[in-house]
This record gives C-alpha cells, sequence and structure tokens, in this order.
C-alpha cells in the first residue's frame, strides 16, 4: 500500500507559503519537536531545523519525500503508518497520532511520537498536513515488531476528529 495524493501544481506564488513558513518557524521556537509541513497545494514539503538537525536534509517535493521517508522508516512500521494516512485522508479525519522508528542523520534509530493535524479547505479537499513528531527514544527502549504490531491495534493510535 503507499500513500498517493494527487495535486495539481500552481506556479503562481502563494501568498499563504510565506505565513506557513512563518508557523513553522514559530512553532520550532517553542519546542524540540520534529517539525515537517505538507503543503498539498504546491506539493512542498517544509522541514524545521530539528528535523533537519536529526534526520539530515529532505527533499522538498512531496513524491521525492515520501520515497526519503520509506528509506529510513523502519521497515516493520512502513505499511502500518501509511495505513493510516490512507484511513484518516478516505475518512476526512482532522487529527492522528502514532508512535514509529525513523534512521536519523548517523543511521540510529529513534522512536517518534507524532501528532497531525489534515487541513482542509471549505469544500473539504486536504491541502495541507502539519506533523510534530517527539524524539521518545531515551523514555522507554523501541518496541519489539511484536509489540508494533499489538500497538497497530491497541489505543496507541488515535484518529481524532476535531
Amino acid at each position: 500500500m503507499e500513500t498517493r495524493i494527487e495535486t495539481e501544481f500552481d506556479p503562481a506564488p502563494d501568498l499563504g507559503r510565506q505565513e506557513a513558513d512563518d508557523q513553522v518557524r514559530l512553532l520550532s521556537e517553542v519546542t524540540q519537536d520534529l517539525v515537517w509541513d505538507w503543503d498539498l497545494r504546491s506539493n512542498r514539503v517544509l522541514y524545521n531545523a530539528h528535523f533537519t538537525a536529526a534526520l539530515g536534509e529532505a527533499p522538498e517535493t512531496y513524491p521525492a519525500a515520501h520515497e526519503w521517508w520509506r528509506s529510513r522508516a523502519h521497515p516493520d512500521d512502513v505499511e502500518r503508518i501509511c495505513r493510516v494516512y490512507d484511513e484518516a485522508f478516505a475518512e476526512g479525519r482532522t487529527r492522528l497520532s502514532y508512535e514509529y522508528r525513523i534512521r536519523d542523520a548517523h543511521g540510529k534509530y529513534l522512536a517518534l511520537d507524532s501528532r497531525v493535524i489534515l487541513i482542509h479547505d471549505d469544500n473539504n479537499k486536504l491541502i495541507r498536513v502539519l506533523v510534530a513528531s517527539r524524539d521518545i527514544s531515551n523514555r522507554r527502549p523501541l518496541k519489539s515488531a511484536v509489540q508494533l504490531h499489538q500497538i497497530n491495534y491497541a489505543p496507541q493510535i488515535k484518529l481524532e476528529d476535531a
């Protein structure tokens, strides 16, 4: 299963992009979370400094960023997280959360607790995905594949409506 969202690229300047950039920058000043912001209207992804410091540089266009993520996320977690997003997109959810593992810039796996807001326009079309992930590696040992399978159906993965 692969998460895919079709978007139309509009080469005209996006006046809201500067506002989005400012929001991510401000969020970075109040939290140590790894933040990424996907604007589906332009198909561009923005990362905060904490994200790039922990995980390295990632591509700025969504298709390349998604492939980059798939190559870095723990193989036991990829399909589960893609399924969480696919279900949220299909159901028109506005929030979700999940935990998973991803390889950092030095090749070590981090455990991340991710919170997501899915922003829709007035026609209920998904236009933006904003994710804040907290490194919880030091809070507890990384879960085994069996434990992660159990989490897949446990309350730790929540799909919430606002």
